[in-house]
């Protein structure tokens, strides 16, 4: 926080983690970097399944990870959630989706 408060300037980007495991045919898990809010899960089992299970916290816990729901909301998640675009669910779906193609492949 002090490097902030000093004027320090985060990075422009970020390698955010994500994992797709598959435990069988209809069970899989998908895991996100960082807290994610509750909008990930609910996405993601409605596009994979009841039997998804959506977990933060993988690899990272960096800050929030805000939905475009709660963007909007104005709801910034403190810093250094602030950092993160307007359109990081979008970004991280698109990862999820390409992740999880890959994974069903094998």
């Amino acid at each position: 926080m002090k490097k902030l408060d000093d004027g320090e300037k985060f990075s422009p980007s970020y390698p955010y983690p994500l994992h797709d495991w598959r435990l069988d045919k209809d069970t899989g898990m998908i895991g996100m970097g960082a807290e994610t809010v509750v909008d990930y899960a609910l996405k993601f089992e409605v596009k994979y399944g009841k039997q998804t299970w959506v977990y933060g916290y993988a690899d990272d816990r960096i800050s929030y990870v805000l939905s475009r729901r709660v963007w909007d909301e104005g709801y910034g998640g403190g810093r250094p959630a602030l950092r993160w675009a307007g359109d990081v669910e979008e970004r991280i779906t698109v990862g999820v989706e390409n992740l999880v193609k890959e994974v069903r492949k094998q």
